[in-house]
């Protein structure tokens, strides 16, 4: 076998053939094809790729025996030996700025024609791939752990997604980007994206969501219903808060701060907004002033009791009718019937709108 020393004169190879051309020394003048090696390659997928020599730097090759071709073995620190071929063409002069290397996968990578990645996967498609395409349209930068089955972990300091992402292939998805280039993803986010359920389990302490000093906390469901399950078919849209052994709090500190419960659909024909106790409970209303304006008021109780420290003022439009099936008892220190004394009740009730409007959230 014959090992000697030579000088990369190219490496632009955007069709992946595996090859530089190289002045072997006491090889005649012309450049040589030398075919790239491996620590490993099984025939078939597995394989451990690192990138190939830069132009104008020495490596080692060798030639087998009855074999007419170089193979390469290793890159060397030799001092330039003073060849009288030089390359006729500058890497800069040869290479277009907009050339394209077609990459494994058959994705396409902007970017020089050299094969810069160092690539190890074995047979059933598993392995790390380390990008370095730089190009005037585009850069691919990036540490990628993947699986034959397309999950991977991809950490990519690429222009375009500057991101950390977390991908199972399968529709499940979990992106942390940093300032992203490509108007699909937000800058500085966590976005979570899933076909199936999402599970968030606190075994042993609390659970949290802060919104420190950005705009708006939002939980929103739009489910129309076309992927609800068979065994509950009505088990879609909903939004629920329960606790099963404590309170429900919803509470705003602010001093002009409001709640607002409200159904917004105009076209709604039976909305309804109920609250009950179902145990021995009660529903408490404390204000300052409470205010019920509505179409028509029906209270149902076993017992009544209104109490006012000062007046009670009573007024109809129509008529005033009071039924009893027993006595109808009037006390005071004068009862004037029909007497024109009586005060008519002054009702001022407002309504205001919440800050979302009529509609309600309609970014989603």
């Amino acid at each position: 076998m014959r090992i000697a020393l030579a000088e990369v004169r190219e490496n632009f190879d955007p069709d992946r053939e595996g090859k530089v051309y190289a002045k072997i020394e006491g090889v005649g003048d012309s450049d040589k094809p030398i075919n790239m090696t491996s620590l490993y390659n099984s025939g078939a997928e597995g394989t451990v790729k690192t990138p190939i020599p830069l132009q104008g730097t020495y490596i080692l090759v060798c030639q087998p025996e009855n074999c007419e071709e170089w193979f390469y073995l290793a890159t060397t620190g030799a001092e330039f030996l003073g060849n009288a071929n030089t390359p006729t063409e500058t890497l800069h002069e040869f290479e277009s700025p907009n050339a394209i290397g077609s990459d494994r996968g058959n994705e396409t990578k902007g970017g020089t024609g050299r094969d810069n990645d160092l690539l190890i996967q074995n047979e059933l498609g598993c392995g790390l791939e380390l990008a370095q395409t730089l190009g005037a349209k585009g850069s691919v930068v990036h540490s990628k752990l993947f699986s034959g089955q397309g999950k991977k972990v991809l950490v990519s300091d690429s222009p375009e997604i500057d991101s950390v992402i977390l991908d199972s292939n399968q529709g499940s998805r979990i992106s942390v980007t940093g300032d992203p280039k490509s108007p699909a993803l937000a800058s500085k986010a966590v976005e979570i994206n899933t076909v199936g359920p999402q599970t968030y389990i606190n075994l042993n302490s609390a659970t949290n969501m802060v919104v420190q000093d950005g705009t708006e906390l939002q939980l929103i469901n739009n489910s129309t219903g076309s992927n609800k399950g068979v065994a509950n078919p009505e088990a879609y849209g909903d939004v629920t808060l329960q606790s099963k052994n404590r309170d429900v709090n919803l509470f705003t500190k602010s001093g002009i701060g409001r709640i607002f419960i409200e159904c917004l659909n105009p076209n709604g024909s039976n909305e309804i907004i109920q609250l009950k106790t179902n145990g021995n409970g009660a529903i408490r209303l404390i204000a300052t002033k409470v205010e019920i304006t509505a179409d028509s008021l029906g209270v149902d109780a076993t017992n009544i009791d209104l109490r006012a420290s000062n007046n009670i003022n009573l007024g109809a439009g129509g008529s005033v009718n009071i039924q009893a099936g027993g006595n109808v008892n009037a006390d005071g220190s004068l009862v004037n019937l029909n007497s024109g004394a009586s005060s008519p009740p002054s009702v001022n009730n407002g309504e205001d709108t919440n800050n979302l409007g009529p509609e309600g959230v309609t970014a989603f």
